[in-house]
């Protein structure tokens, strides 16, 4: 029995990183879903100059990979976690900050890089720039799943 269900069609946890200060910094997204009875996960990294401009991402990383259920039961740790720290820690918007979010999806695509109508959502804004859930997450799934494509 695998630690995941199949609730919906793709679980998107997202980072968006504040390399530009208060103009934001680059994205990564690990959008979780199931294929052929098997759960992978794929990681988008979108960098962006700040030198240049805020807004013109380029995507320099994406990866696909099988994931066990000890990642699995991770990323319902992280979730945990997540929900914990968005709970605790509910603070004025502030621009210049790290921002994590997990959405829920229903919606079909022919590749998973895109979602559409999401059902829940749940964030955390980290003005302290230093919560580590979502690097140590990626970090521990790029590090111990399988590589797919």
């Amino acid at each position: 029995m695998t630690a995941l269900s199949t609730y919906t069609d793709t679980l998107v946890l997202s980072a968006r990183f504040s390399d530009c200060g208060e103009f934001g910094g680059h994205n990564e997204y690990l959008k979780i879903y199931s294929e052929k009875e098997k759960y992978m996960c794929l990681f988008i990294k979108q960098m962006v100059d700040c030198k240049i401009s805020y807004t013109d991402f380029i995507k320099i990383d994406s990866t696909i990979f099988e994931l066990s259920e000890k990642n699995q039961r991770s990323i319902l740790e992280y979730l945990l976690e997540l929900t914990k720290v968005s709970m605790l820690h509910q603070n004025l918007a502030d621009h210049r900050s790290n921002y994590y979010e997990m959405f829920i999806s229903s919606g079909n695509t022919e590749a998973p890089y895109f979602v559409e109508s999401p059902l829940m959502t749940w964030n955390f804004q980290d003005q302290s720039l230093k919560w580590p859930g979502f690097i140590d997450l990626r970090d521990n799934l790029k590090n111990n799943a399988k590589e797919f494509r």
